[in-house]
């Protein structure tokens, strides 16, 4: 596969008359200005609804995902569409597991790791998966989001103590993707049924993420180790929902809603001050996803409207101030249903997926 110095990969899933899908690969120079379809041999195709993509990596080995789930009656279980490159995307390898309503796909050094309701996929090859309990016998509910480091995973999950009613807002961690453990939230405010861990990553330091309280209050939290030394950070008022957060040494950057608007926000002391950024001017924005990687700032997801058509768009920063909006081929607009959905980084690139 062809490389220009560092590239951005980008699998859209393209709505044709009759409502069938078609994935698509481009490519583009660090810029993200120039875009060149990419011929592709096999990607996993949406099941049934919700064609939602999610895209993980490790060395030159790629996962894609389509969390579109087929319920089986017959057999009692769900199952999503799984497609794999060893050769950094040039071939692919399509297989499925049984898993729904996935928050994502993460990796470390030994394994691969798919949540989804009531059970976990584990792989350590990203071919063949086996379903794993979080905790036998525990009542673990919608998990919310997945990341890793080298050594360990961070699960953001609903728990209901000894099987109770009331729900509490937490995290699962994992050093292998097969054992894990609850780390309990730190404050009554994540406890009750508005409480819900929206997101969660590695900033090279320690665990960052968003959340809504119980008091349906976005903020912003930190934490080393998951269990006691959680940091909650408030956001300027207004501020409805947070949906993802990047961290580059004290400056964060956090993407969400604001009275059904898309909202950026920006730290550069680890949450103690925050700016309101807009970075597009669009009646209508919608942003999935932020990171920092290689000296750049990228948010993922879609502008426009029904009316007109809807641009999936990646948003582009060297100093997390003054943004980019890439412009893509004119075959991308007009599809309704396309947004930009996950993105992450790879040892030439970006990769980004949507639908």
């Amino acid at each position: 596969m062809r490389f220009i110095q560092y590239i951005f990969l980008a699998v859209l899933t393209l709505y044709s008359p009759l409502g069938l899908a078609s994935p698509i690969l481009l490519e583009s120079n660090i810029k993200g200005t120039q875009w060149t379809p990419i011929n592709t041999d096999t990607y996993p195709e949406p099941i049934a609804w919700n064609p939602y993509y999610y895209v993980a990596t490790k060395n030159n080995d790629w996962i894609i995902i389509s969390a579109g789930a087929n319920y089986y009656y017959n057999h009692g279980f769900w199952e999503i569409a799984v497609a794999k490159s060893t050769d950094q995307g040039t071939t692919w390898t399509k297989n499925y597991t049984k898993v729904a309503h996935t928050p994502g796909i993460a990796s470390n050094d030994k394994s691969w790791v798919i949540p989804g309701d009531y059970t976990i996929e584990y792989s350590a090859d990203g071919k063949q998966w086996e379903s794993m309990l979080p905790i036998p016998q525990q009542r673990f509910e919608r998990f919310s989001s997945i990341a890793a480091n080298n050594t360990t995973y961070m699960l953001a999950t609903i728990y209901f103590r000894n099987n109770q009613d009331e729900p509490e807002a937490g995290l699962l961690t994992s050093n292998d993707g097969t054992h894990w453990n609850w780390l309990t939230s730190a404050s009554p405010k994540m406890r009750g049924d508005y409480a819900q861990i929206k997101f969660v990553t590695w900033d090279g330091k320690k665990w960052l993420g968003v959340a809504t309280t119980e008091e349906r209050e976005a903020v912003v939290f930190s934490t080393v180790t998951g269990t006691n030394d959680w940091v909650f950070h408030t956001v300027p008022n207004g501020i409805t929902s947070l949906i993802s957060i990047a961290a580059h040494d004290k400056e964060w950057i956090a993407i969400g809603t604001t009275s059904n608007t898309y909202v950026m926000i920006r730290s550069t002391d680890e949450g103690a001050h925050w700016q309101i950024l807009s970075p597009v001017s669009a009646e209508s924005v919608e942003l999935n996803k932020i990171v920092y990687h290689s000296s750049q700032w990228v948010a993922v997801g879609r502008t426009g409207n029904y009316d007109q058509g809807i641009v999936p768009t990646i948003l582009t920063s060297t100093d997390g101030i003054h943004w980019n909006s890439i412009t893509f081929p004119t075959f991308l607009k007009g599809a309704n249903q396309a947004s930009l959905r996950d993105i992450t980084w790879t040892e030439k690139g970006w990769i980004v997926v949507g639908r």
